[in-house]
C-alpha cells in the first residue's frame, strides 16, 4: 500500500488502479473498517499525530514531485521524499520529522521564491503543510508506534485533500501565493 502512496504521489498509477477497482483501494476501505470495529474512529484518529504525519509525508511527495518537475526537467527519483521516510515513521516518527526537516528545505525555498505559475501547485502543497505542522507541534509524537498507529499513518500518507467550495479555493491560491 505504501507503494501504491508513491505511485499517486507521483502521478504514476495505471489507469487501472485509477478507476478505483483495484484491490489496494479496497484495502484502504477495509483498513478504516478494522480500526472502527476496533474503537478507532476517524473523527478521531484523524486528528491524532499519526494520521498528521502521514498527511505530513504525502505533501512532501507532492512539493518534491514539483520541484522534480521544475528543476529537474521531470526526472523524477524512484522514490519521493515522504515515501522514502515512511519506513522511518512507522518505526520512530520524531526521527521522520526530523530527517523531514533536514531534506525539505531545498524544495520549499524553491517553492517559495519562483514566481512561475509551474510552482503553484508547489506553493499549495506548503499551504497544505503549515496546518498540518502546526497540528503536530500541537501533538506529543511517540517514540515508536503501535500497529494501530501504523494503520493511521497510511491512511494519513494515502488520504486526499477534501475539496472544498469555490470561496475556499479563491482563499487558498491567495495563500498560496503568500506562503512564508
Amino acid at each position: 500500500l505504501i507503494a501504491v502512496g508513491q505511485e499517486i504521489n507521483r502521478g504514476a498509477l495505471p489507469p487501472k488502479m485509477q478507476k478505483g477497482g483495484h484491490a489496494c483501494a479496497r484495502l484502504v476501505g477495509l483498513i478504516g473498517i478494522l480500526l472502527y470495529k476496533h474503537g478507532h474512529r476517524k473523527e478521531s484518529y484523524m486528528k491524532g499525530p499519526a494520521y498528521k504525519l502521514g498527511q505530513m509525508l504525502s505533501h512532501a511527495d507532492g512539493l518534491h514531485l514539483e520541484y522534480c518537475r521544475h528543476k529537474r526537467g521531470g526526472s523524477v527519483p524512484p522514490q519521493l521524499l515522504g515515501n522514502a521516510l515512511m519506513g522511518q515513521a512507522c518505526t520512530n516518527p520524531t526521527r521522520a520529522l526530523s530527517q523531514l526537516t533536514d531534506r525539505i528545505r531545498v524544495y520549499q525555498a524553491w517553492a517559495r521564491s519562483d514566481q512561475s505559475e509551474g510552482a503553484r501547485l508547489a506553493k499549495w502543497h506548503l499551504g497544505q503543510m503549515g496546518p498540518i505542522a502546526n497540528d503536530l507541534a500541537d501533538a506529543e509524537l511517540p517514540s515508536r508506534i503501535t500497529d494501530v498507529e501504523k494503520a493511521e499513518l497510511l491512511l494519513g500518507y494515502l488520504a486526499r485533500s477534501e475539496k472544498k467550495s469555490n470561496a475556499d479555493d479563491e482563499e487558498n491560491k491567495e495563500e498560496a501565493g503568500n506562503v512564508e
